[in-house]
């Protein structure tokens, strides 16, 4: 999840992390003393400063009370428990709506606590269901609370076993110092609030970041995004390329697509479909019994848990060795053997053996591949699509009809009006997204030549070719049964080009909008941090579309070369395509760096219609075009000839436009239907009822999409 980086679950400290309970505490023994005291027991109360130094101390209960009044915490601490029998306990600032936006973002939220008696009960009188933590954890051992390592095994055994997420994906959320010193024990990530005794100097001075240090819990997901975007931009600086290193907050939206964790990712979830469909199709057929429903529940969770940390272990088959296997040097039986790793311990022992039966690496390969494009597509680039066309549709909307001078090579030409302008890059828009809707992507699983040799050879007498059907249909895909080694790689170009041609679109519209700001007609409201030049302070340079403009640039030769070398290779196999599928994800990249950046010229960018106006009127011989229109309907042979030698690099005025009509020797009415042509902003043709037009079709194309949402590989 982008919010978190790499955060799956957070671990909550309770007291004064989401209850107030030093507040409460603090309230209840002044009332208690008073209630002493109206019975005749005085008792001084402490002052807030000794107040604050007992709870520094993350003291038991009881203990709390032996400190503040040593000689009488017994009558104290009994007082104390009558009043706080009717006294409500309060969530921390912002605790409840904090809890149920991870939850919605899909996170595993759990509680460690110190503390001992009435958690459930104080949970639910402050507007927690503690149903909805997936674990709740106390003391098991008085000398096994927090800062105490073990105080939070169970918690990380938890989630590893039940959610198969690993210590680096862990965030603990706490008041104390004693939260801080368990979560280094452990290696996690910790976030201190600053709610209980602990100060942030104290946090300070033991090594705590300030970035990870919240005031109340409201502050928490503009404090994880702040410090994900900071970690991805550190990391950034070692790396190589612009899309992970100048690009890289945009790249890392990529990770879970194109990355190599996400390729091992997609490849074990072709083998796992694998065994789930032999097991469906062929039911004790080619496995050696039918698997349990249990066993699929297993094999899913195997699929969907995949972590960096199982991707990490396959790497180690692969290049470093792991368990005195390799390094094998190949990254696709490198899965099956992390695959066999995970079977032996479970009663899926027996199936180790047809793990990647009868399969090449190519049949693994190719599905995973257009997996990692298709999901990239629907999550990421046409969501992206969406905001610059919608921007588009509102841009359209607001200037329909506000007339502004085309240019044609660059010079003046017939007017237009802004919304006409933006309603073109639009459909444009939607044509390519239509054309991309349209592709179908295939898959092949056939063997190492496409003849199905190794399966016919151990089982005869089974349909083969219906099963390739069964589980290229079951990935999402259409079937190809005429292939080589290889996959087919002609459909992946085809949807590659059709993302070049929105790019196309998406490059053309940020070259004419840094024109339009050159030329005045349009401008580029400024953000007060950015800089437009470091030694010319007036520049509000259009950065952000000319980043565009490049990016797009890129991806394009990229699926360019694709195009020329995807579908070429020696007789029936070789790996020269390898790296070239590797490099997806940067055409992709950069298409969404291009994409991002126009967000902001989109947001940044006004049409100066007052401007646009006053450039019409200083050109009035962008209307002898329909001058000479006119005359010619009217039957003057000449009129074209005429028009040019009145205008041609001449840049006649308003006045002289008009003297030459009036000695036209025309009826009245076409006399009169000239001298109202005249008038440049009202020379738009049909342009406001085109953008109109255009954009009713969008919105009624774009509720569709919101109906049914825009899908890339909707099968035919």
């Amino acid at each position: 999840m982008s919010l978190l980086n790499r955060i799956r679950a957070v671990i909550f400290d309770v007291d004064n992390t989401l209850l107030a309970s030093d507040t409460y505490c603090q309230e209840t023994i002044l009332q208690t003393l008073e209630a002493l005291a109206s019975d005749g027991t005085r008792i001084t109360a402490p002052f807030d400063d000794v107040f604050r130094q007992v709870f520094r101390g993350n003291l038991p209960f009881e203990m709390i009370f032996q400190t503040l009044f040593p000689e009488q915490w017994e009558l104290v601490l009994r007082r104390y428990r009558e009043i706080a029998g009717t006294k409500p306990y309060r969530a921390t600032p912002h605790a409840c709506e904090t809890i149920q936006m991870l939850l919605n973002a899909g996170l595993v939220v759990g509680l460690v606590t110190n503390r001992e008696k009435l958690l459930k009960e104080r949970l639910t009188q402050v507007g927690f269901d503690p149903v909805q933590f997936a674990f709740i954890y106390q003391p098991t051992d008085e000398h096994k609370r927090k800062p105490h390592p073990s105080s939070l095994d169970r918690a990380l055994d938890h989630l590893l076993t039940e959610h198969k997420i690993h210590r680096e994906q862990i965030l603990l959320v706490g008041d104390h110092m004693d939260d801080m010193w368990a979560a280094r024990a452990h290696d996690i990530d910790f976030m201190a609030v600053l709610q209980g005794g602990a100060t942030r100097a104290d946090f300070v001075g033991n090594g705590l970041d300030e970035s990870c240090m919240l005031s109340h819990l409201g502050e928490l997901e503009d404090t994880l995004k702040q410090r994900a975007l900071r970690r991805t931009y550190r990391e950034s600086l070692t790396r190589v390329s612009a899309i992970d290193g100048r690009h890289a907050r945009t790249g890392e939206k990529l990770t879970p697509y194109f990355s190599e964790f996400a390729l091992h990712r997609y490849r074990i979830a072709v083998e796992v479909e694998h065994l789930l469909c032999l097991d469906d199709t062929f039911p004790g057929q080619v496995l050696p019994r039918k698997l349990t429903q249990e066993e699929w529940l297993m094999l899913e969770t195997l699929r969907d848990a995949f972590s960096e940390e199982d991707a990490f272990h396959i790497m180690e088959y692969d290049h470093l060795g792991r368990h005195d296997i390799g390094p094998t040097e190949h990254d696709v039986k490198s899965c099956e053997l992390w695959m066999r790793e995970k079977f032996a311990p479970t009663s899926l022992a027996d199936i180790i053996p047809y793990i990647h039966i009868f399969l090449t690496s190519e049949d693994v390969n190719n599905l995973a591949y257009k997996l990692m494009l298709a999901d990239a597509v629907n999550d990421i680039f046409a969501p992206d699509v969406y905001v610059i066309t919608d921007r588009l549709a509102a841009l359209t909307e607001t200037h329909l009809a506000d007339p502004v001078m085309s240019r044609t090579h660059v010079q003046p030409a017939s007017p237009t009006t802004f919304g006409k302008i933006f309603i073109n890059y639009l459909m444009r828009l939607m044509r390519g997204l239509e054309r991309l809707k349209g592709i179908c992507l295939t898959g092949k699983v056939n063997g190492a030549v496409g003849n199905y040799n190794a399966f016919t050879a151990a089982c005869p007498n089974l349909e083969w070719m219906h099963y390739s059907h069964n589980i290229v249909d079951r990935l999402g895909f259409n079937v190809e049964l005429f292939t080589d080694q290889r996959g087919p790689h002609t459909d992946m170009i085809r949807a590659l080009q059709a993302i070049q041609e929105i790019n196309n679109v998406l490059r053309d519209l940020a070259t004419d909008l840094s024109l339009y700001a050159a030329f005045g007609t349009m401008y580029f409201s400024k953000v007060e941090s950015h800089v437009g030049s470091s030694t010319m302070p007036h520049k509000v340079n259009p950065w952000f579309a000319e980043v565009a403009e490049s990016n797009c640039k890129k991806a394009n030769a990229l699926i360019n070369v694709f195009a020329n070398e995807l579908d070429v290779s020696r007789l029936q196999r070789d790996l020269s395509d390898h790296d070239f599928e590797r490099s997806y994800g940067e055409a992709v990249g950069y298409t969404l760096v291009a994409i991002e950046h126009l967000h902001i010229a989109l947001d940044l960018i006004r049409p100066d219609t007052a401007f646009a106006m006053k450039e019409l009127e200083s050109h009035p011989e962008v209307v002898t075009e329909a001058i000479q229109t006119v005359l010619r309907h009217a039957g003057k042979a000449d009129a074209y000839d005429q028009l040019k030698t009145l205008s041609r690099g001449m840049h006649p005025s308003l006045g002289e436009i008009r003297t030459f009509i009036l000695a036209l020797e025309l009826p009245t009415d076409k006399q009169d239907r000239l001298l109202d042509l005249i008038q440049p902003g009202q020379y738009t043709g049909l342009a406001a009822r085109l953008a109109k037009d255009g954009l009713g079709i969008y919105r009624r194309t774009r509720a569709q999409w919101q109906r049914v949402p825009f899908r890339f590989l909707a099968k035919i």
